[in-house]
């Protein structure tokens, strides 16, 4: 077999690195050259690096499918291995299969499930043998041999000064549209449309109604810390949320009774955070099946009556609650030592079988041996030349190479905190992040 250069597009610092790291030595060990790159910014890295294969989250954009065209005659071999691919809502379903995408240009196509996966093979808008089901490879932190990667509760709570006698309630929010409701307006519609997501639903009304909603659960927490004095409380938002609410958030809580027992979590991986948690509030979100995989008990925050982001499937895992009154009569029931019911218990082992196929940790591996497999026999891709793509490389040369410096001065309004213009805090990692995982993660290979 020849070695292959792989050029890996990751998204998201604080989703996406781990696991992508690790793909990227697995990888390395079948003997191929893997650069990880950041996602969004091809249109300067493809056309200087010029790989053999690239790896993209999605074809959604037309503006991405364009540029892979570009390379493609030159024997650019174009593989899918989404971040997202869990169709909480239904009408997701579609653009997860890739129904509104271009897919002519993709040579294999991974997909979590079997619900997406028969979706796209009976739209037929790629030939089903380039389709693979390979369960999620972000969750194979939850089983070994990754899960020993996992921080310990005791060194959590001393990351965040929470006390170590009381037990902890988190809440974890996936406002993602919230920050779009009274700024950034016009990127939110640009966004949208190109990433097709406008063909589904998505618009300003949403936008207006996610901010409601997280008025609502802001409110309830408040509360909670006031009415559960020896409890601790922690609030995780999503990573691509505005984070700047969660700011006024922090700077209200530790000049007030409750410091010492609340902590705003802003840049940490989910999973460290759910094994420092007791109990976790959330929103028909992901982390309640990241919860499940750890057996914590999980409560639906249904509480706006014109909520949009709403998935039976997820609530009939968790107790859903509708008011404040029964969140927490709830939370009374796990403090005091309550079970979860053993038919949520069987709903949740039915949800975790559907959305993640195998969850046996080998998602990755799953991954790495298609690869492997699929390029074994292409031949190298062609480099090629034009002066047209000067000026990209000056861009490159000046502002992604060798560490993204001068983009960051860029992306970043607020340095000290990282903070970019959509209000995310530290979203992209640099080659400190890389290294730091490869470091963990190499003895466990």
């Amino acid at each position: 077999m020849k070695s292959k250069h792989i050029l890996f597009f990751v998204d998201h610092k604080w989703r996406d690195l781990l696991s992508s790291v690790y793909i990227k030595l697995l990888l390395e060990k079948k003997g191929h050259r893997v650069t990880i790159a950041r996602n969004g910014f091809e249109r300067f890295i493809l056309p200087v690096v010029q790989p053999d294969a690239v790896i993209f989250n999605h074809v959604y954009e037309d503006k991405r499918v364009d540029l892979l065209r570009k390379y493609i005659p030159n024997g650019l071999q174009v593989i899918v291995l989404p971040t997202e691919n869990i169709p909480v809502l239904d009408k997701v379903k579609q653009l997860f299969a890739g129904q509104m995408s271009d897919l002519s240009i993709v040579d294999l196509y991974f997909v979590w499930n079997d619900e997406v996966g028969d979706i796209m093979r009976k739209a037929r808008a790629i030939d089903e043998s380039l389709i693979k089901v390979i369960g999620v490879p972000r969750y194979d932190i939850y089983r070994q041999q990754l899960s020993s990667l996992i921080m310990n509760r005791k060194d959590f709570l001393a990351k965040y000064n929470l006390d170590s006698r009381y037990p902890v309630i988190t809440m974890t929010t996936n406002f993602t549209l919230a920050g779009f409701a009274e700024k950034n307006i016009d990127f939110f519609n640009k966004d949208v449309k190109g990433l097709k997501s406008d063909q589904i639903g998505y618009d300003h009304d949403l936008a207006i109604r996610d901010l409601k909603s997280r008025e609502i659960f802001h409110d309830a927490f408040y509360k909670l810390v006031k009415d559960y004095p020896e409890v601790n409380f922690i609030i995780k938002p999503h990573p691509s949320e505005d984070h700047t609410p969660y700011y006024e958030i922090i700077d209200k809580l530790n000049n007030g009774p409750c410091r010492g027992r609340v902590a705003v979590v802003l840049t940490e991986y989910i999973w460290d955070v759910l094994n420092a948690t007791d109990i976790l509030l959330e929103r028909s979100c992901l982390t309640g099946m990241e919860a499940w995989f750890m057996g914590k008990p999980t409560i639906e925050l249904h509480l706006n009556p014109d909520e949009w982001y709403h998935s039976v499937p997820m609530a009939g895992g968790s107790d859903e609650v509708t008011g404040y009154a029964q969140l927490r009569e709830r939370i009374d029931h796990y403090l005091a030592g309550g079970k979860i019911e053993d038919a949520k218990l069987v709903h949740r082992e039915g949800i975790i079988n559907l959305w993640c196929g195998r969850l046996d940790g080998r998602a990755c591996q799953r991954v790495v041996e298609e690869t492997d497999s699929f390029l074994e026999d292409k031949p190298p891709a062609q480099k090629s030349f034009s002066w047209s793509d000067i000026k990209t490389y000056m861009l490159y040369y000046s502002f992604i190479y060798p560490d993204y410096r001068l983009l960051d001065l860029k992306l970043y309004k607020n340095r000290g905190k990282k903070i970019d213009k959509l209000g995310r805090t530290d979203k992209y990692f640099r080659a400190g992040d890389i290294r730091y995982w490869e470091d963990r993660i190499r003895p466990l290979l």
